[in-house]
């Protein structure tokens, strides 16, 4: 007998979680690859195991892998080429139970034996070849032709029972397995077997950078307080320097440069994405969620309020932001969320934008300018506490506490970082292996600012990609 393990899907609904492919899941310290021919061959040592896929770094004891010539379809996994007498179509996302593989094998048919649950195909065995082609080339017919809306191996099996192709059902030349068995479709699955069956289920390690986005040199005060608290993790991050500042721009322009830059990051392959721009965070985080799945997406708000609350609760709290930010009232709003006794004043900042992306942050010019823009909201509010509610404002932090001493500053981009670190500790988030590490910085226009920031954030010379939309 021949067995065929198919790891060549194209895996739309796993999208890359964790940065692997589905058949590279470890379990108990194998992958789901290596645990499925582990199992074929204990049972049947001379078995002749074929890998199909792309992949040139499979490698697996006692297996060959094979390219497919065709997989343009989901149907077309079992690999046309490598059909006839005697052969088992085995699925390189499932995970199989030692019963279900002897189940798998020992049971006998004289033409086409399909197995698995209710809801998912695990296997087909199959004698009479010629009707099992004759299935798949009527299923993607009717597919090519619009005739039915899914072209996947339960089709085939209907196909091979003469149902009906859009309704799920099972009749003859079917064998249930409820053991356990079952495969990883999207990452759902993964975390609902890892708490459900309390398997020793890896990689515990994600090397897939975490992506961010601010309108320009802002979140790289993100970028240091990630690298500042989790060093090994690699960093993907975008500042749209041409369209900067986004504060004084419409709602409906801020929604759509930052659709631009979240779907860009997102198809950089991130295993987490940071809005590193308050502004965003306070009109369009969730709307950048939707278009992210997979993949958790924190705004600048999302983890202040709390620490505020814990931290500073009863004190005369100042928030300094954008226009847009400040008109939004996301930090009121927030902050009342979270229970916050205090007085909370707010105060849009403009000229810091400005001044950051032109560089200047320190020194006399910066010096003049915040205590121009601070020294009366301060005094006059009696602020005991103040909340940069814009990344760009770290950059002037500095300059302020030298100003104003006594004052407390508050820098969410240091509490989300915190917060990142956090999840990586209790297991929301794989960490980096502590391997190589990689940093990547795109901009839409590159300026001196943004240049001689990532040079002072990085303490090298990386290099830095121009990508406009």
């Amino acid at each position: 007998m021949k067995y065929i393990v198919m790891a060549d899907g194209k895996e739309l609904r796993w999208k890359q979680y964790m940065g692997i492919h589905k058949y590279q899941i470890r379990i108990d310290g194998e992958s789901l690859l290596e645990r499925t021919c582990r199992l074929v061959r204990e049972n049947e040592p001379e078995a002749q195991l074929i890998i199909t896929s792309h992949n040139s770094d499979i490698c697996v004891d006692g297996a060959v892998r094979y390219e497919p010539k065709n997989n343009k379809l989901e149907v077309d996994r079992f690999t046309w080429e490598l059909i006839e007498k005697d052969t088992v179509f085995l699925y390189g996302d499932c995970y199989y139970t030692e019963g279900s593989i002897k189940t798998i094998m020992s049971t006998e048919t004289d033409g086409i034996l399909f197995f698995g649950s209710y809801e998912r195909i695990f296997a087909v065995k199959i004698i009479d070849s010629d009707k099992f082609k004759s299935c798949i080339e009527y299923v993607k017919q009717q597919f090519l032709q619009g005739k039915i809306s899914e072209c996947i191996g339960w089709q085939v099996y209907l196909a091979s029972q003469g149902s009906n192709l859009e309704k799920k059902s099972i009749s003859g030349d079917y064998v249930i397995i409820t053991d356990g068995t079952r495969d990883f479709n999207k990452p759902a699955d993964y975390r609902e077997f890892q708490e459900k069956e309390g398997k020793s289920v890896n990689p515990p390690w994600d090397e897939r950078p975490i992506g961010m986005f601010d309108s320009g040199i802002g979140g790289l005060s993100c970028v240091k307080a990630v690298n500042e608290r989790l060093p090994c993790e690699s960093i993907c991050y975008y500042g749209d320097c041409l369209r900067a500042p986004y504060g004084t721009r419409s709602v409906e322009q801020i929604r759509e440069f930052s659709a631009q830059i979240a779907d860009f990051i997102y198809s950089m392959n991130v295993k987490a994405m940071i809005v590193a721009c308050n502004t965003i965070s306070s009109i369009c985080l969730d709307d950048i969620r939707k278009c992210c799945p997979g993949i958790p997406v924190l705004g600048m708000l999302d983890m202040t309020g709390s620490y505020i609350q814990e931290k500073f609760c009863g004190a005369r709290l100042g928030v300094i932001a954008t226009p847009a930010t400040i008109s939004s009232g996301s930090y009121p709003r927030m902050l009342k969320k979270s229970s916050f006794a205090g007085e909370v004043f707010t105060l849009a900042c403009p000229e810091f934008v400005e001044a950051v992306e032109a560089g200047i942050y320190s020194g006399p010019e910066a010096e003049r300018l915040t205590e121009n823009v601070l020294d009366e909201f301060i005094k006059r509010n009696k602020i005991q506490a103040l909340v940069l509610g814009c990344t760009h404002f770290p950059f002037l932090q500095d300059t302020i506490h030298k100003l104003y001493p006594e004052l407390n500053i508050i820098d969410p981009a240091k509490i989300l970082a915190e917060g990142l670190k956090a999840m990586t500790e209790r297991g929301a988030l794989h960490p980096a292996s502590g391997g190589e590490r990689k940093e990547r910085f795109f901009t839409s226009k590159l300026t001196t600012g943004f240049n001689n920031a990532v040079k002072e954030i990085t303490k090298v010379y990386p290099k830095i990609e121009i990508k406009t939309f």
